[in-house]
C-alpha cells in the first residue's frame, strides 16, 4: 500500500534527495528493470553482507516480525535481504517519494513481495505516525548519519518499538587509524599555515568534525565512536557494535535498556 505522512515536504535536505535529474545517474534507479546493477555494486554489497553476518551474530529471529525500515529509499536491501524471511508485516518510510513509491514499490515486487503485508509511507522519520510498541524489527540502511535530529530520532524508535525489539543500524561511516591519521595530518598543516584563516574557526587539537565534515546539502554526518555512545546510551539503549576495518562501515545493534 501507498501511503502519504506529509503533503509539502518541508525537510531541510529534501531538494537534494528528490531532485529527479540527479536521482537518474544513481545506482539506485532501477526503472530500466536492471536490477543486477544493485547485487553487483560493491559498495551495496559489503552492506548486505555485513547485515547478514550481524543477524546471524545476535540470532535475530525475522520470522512473523514487524519490520519497520527507516529512511529506506528504494528498499534495496530490504528487498533482497528479507525476500526469503517470512515476515509479518513490512513498513518502510522515506520522504523522498520517487524513491519510496516508484522504485521502493518495482524493487519490492523484483524480490517476490506482497502488496497485502507491505507499506510504502512517503513521510518523515522524525514523526512517526505509528502506535507504541508495535515494531519488532527496526532497520536504518545508509541513514542515522543523514539525520541532523538523532536525538529525536532515537526518541521515536524508542517509543515504537516493542520492549523486547531490536534496532540494527548499518552502513555507518566508520574509519580506521591510517585514514584518522592522514586528517590530523592535514589539520596540523592547515593549523601551522593557517589555511584560508583556518586558525579562527578551529582548535590546535583536531575535533572530529573539523577531520570530517559533514555535507550541508546532504545532511551527511560523520559521527566519531563516542558520539554514538553519548547518544545511544543516552537515551536508553544497550548496543553492540560491529565494524568492517577492510570496508570502512561499521553497525549498531540496540536494545531496550531494561534496567532503566
Amino acid at each position: 500500500m501507498l501511503i502519504n505522512w506529509i503533503e509539502d515536504n518541508n525537510i531541510r535536505t529534501a531538494e537534494y534527495w528528490n531532485d529527479f535529474e540527479k536521482e537518474k545517474t544513481k545506482v539506485f534507479n532501477i526503472l530500466d528493470g536492471d536490477f543486477e546493477k544493485l547485487e553487483e555494486n560493491s559498495h551495496l554489497n559489503d552492506i548486505y553482507k555485513h547485515l547478514v553476518e550481524i543477524s546471524k551474530n545476535e540470532n535475530i529471529n525475522w520470522r512473523e516480525k514487524s519490520i519497520l525500515s527507516l529512511a529506506s529509499g528504494t528498499c534495496w536491501l530490504e528487498g533482497r535481504f528479507l525476500k526469503d524471511k517470512n515476515i509479518n508485516k513490512f513498513t518502510a518510510v522515506d520522504f523522498s517519494k520517487h524513491r519510496i513509491h516508484e522504485l521502493g514499490s518495482k524493487t519490492l515486487k523484483y524480490y517476490g513481495f506482497k502488496d497485502d503485508n507491505v507499506d510504502l509511507v512517503y513521510g518523515s522519520i522524525l514523526d512517526i505516525k505509528i502506535e507504541n510498541k508495535s515494531q519488532d524489527i527496526i532497520l536504518l540502511s545508509q541513514a542515522f548519519h543523514h539525520i541532523n535530529e538523532p536525538i529525536r530520532l532515537l526518541d521515536e524508535i524508542k517509543r515504537v518499538l516493542k520492549n523486547d525489539g531490536v534496532v540494527i543500524i548499518v552502513g555507518e561511516h566508520y574509519y580506521n587509524k591510517k585514514i584518522k591519521l592522514k586528517q590530523i595530518i592535514k589539520h596540523f598543516i592547515k593549523y601551522l599555515i593557517n589555511h584560508k584563516k583556518y586558525r579562527e574557526v578551529n582548535t590546535f587539537c583536531p575535533q572530529y568534525q573539523a577531520m570530517f565534515p559533514p555535507s550541508y546539502e546532504k545532511g551527511d554526518i560523520h559521527y566519531s565512536k563516542l558520539d554514538y555512545h553519548n547518544m545511544f546510551k543516552g537515551m536508553g539503549f544497550i548496543y553492540s557494535h560491529y565494524i568492517d576495518k577492510t570496508k570502512t562501515i561499521q553497525a549498531f545493534i540496540l536494545r531496550h535498556n531494561e534496567s532503566n
